[in-house]
């Protein structure tokens, strides 16, 4: 079965952000059963710090808000295929 994936997440702050890191498990998971065809991340107002596999061999993606942001929107969409 081929899956569509969109994903969205928008934060707004009252205040203008100084320091913020989130860290992100929004990456599909190659396994036995699924293959990723294709995975697109989109960030407004961050950029990724760092990418690595936890200790589950998920991909995790630590995220730094731009100093002074006020909204921040984070978009992941791609195409799985699963058996």
């Amino acid at each position: 079965m081929r899956l569509s994936i969109r994903h969205s997440t928008k934060y707004r702050f009252a205040e203008p952000v100084v320091h913020a890191l989130q860290r992100l498990r929004l990456t599909p998971k190659e396994t036995q059963g699924q293959k990723i065809l294709e995975w697109n991340m989109e960030l407004e107002n961050a950029s990724i710090e760092l990418e690595y596999d936890d200790q589950h061999f998920n991909t995790s993606t630590l995220v730094a808000v731009d100093s002074g942001a006020t909204e921040v929107v984070m978009s992941f969409e791609g195409l799985v295929d699963s058996e």
